[in-house]
């Protein structure tokens, strides 16, 4: 059976819209970075991915939010977000923490998660450095 894409909207809408649902919104903001059964827009999953992160609050949940967003961070939205390495690092770190608590309450799978968080950070660090580097050298 393939995927039902508008299905699939449409139950995480609900679950997002009528319960404020972090999972249901950072599940919208996939299905908006991916084109999936919607049309892609990384402006639509930034504010998906923020409403995640902002609904889940102290939640390790809020860790998948809080990796997506470092992802944007890191790259930017044409014309509506800059890259910020700085505030990109503070979310890999926060998502880093949130996704061990989810490891440790049984949930390995997102051991996968956790490695591409610790690779973001690396990057970010790396972006970082340079940024102030650059700063200092002026």
């Amino acid at each position: 059976m393939a995927p039902d894409y508008l299905r699939a909207y449409e139950c995480f809408a609900r679950a997002a819209l009528l319960t404020d649902n972090p999972e249901g919104y950072w599940k919208l903001g996939d299905l908006y970075a991916s084109g999936k059964g919607v049309p892609r827009s990384h402006r639509t999953a930034w504010n998906m991915y923020s409403r995640a992160y902002h609904a889940a609050g102290e939640s390790p949940l809020a860790a998948r939010a809080a990796h997506h967003l470092a992802d944007y961070l890191m790259t930017g939205i044409d014309g509506f977000l800059q890259p910020d390495s700085d505030k990109a690092l503070r979310l890999y770190n926060e998502a880093e923490l949130g996704y061990y608590r989810l490891i440790e309450s049984g949930l390995s799978y997102y051991s996968r998660q956790l490695d591409q968080v610790i690779e973001g950070q690396k990057k970010a660090r790396a972006a970082s450095q340079e940024l102030h580097h650059c700063v200092r050298a002026q």
